[in-house]
């Protein structure tokens, strides 16, 4: 069985140098590119981790603001992939 479809991939890597994603404040860009996207299709969104790392600080401005807008419910949209 294949990966879903997504309706939109974004990439989690703010220029080709980052290796590391690890405040709340690059997390916040990427949250926004998401909640676009959610809001625009009624489809999957993808957020693709490769060949970066992340915080928990990064994690918690990307998913908890999300899930606290928008309910746990949003994360049935959501597909992450490359999480290693």
């Amino acid at each position: 069985m294949g990966s879903p479809a997504c309706a939109k991939i974004i990439t989690a890597k703010i220029s080709p140098l980052d290796f590391m994603l690890g405040t709340r404040d690059v997390a916040t860009p990427i949250r926004d590119e998401v909640e676009q996207a959610l809001e625009a299709d009624q489809g999957s969104v993808c957020i693709d981790f490769s060949g970066v790392l992340v915080t928990q600080s990064f994690m918690d401005e990307l998913l908890g603001v999300l899930i606290a807008r928008h309910t746990p419910s949003v994360l049935q949209r959501i597909i992450f992939r490359n999480c290693h």
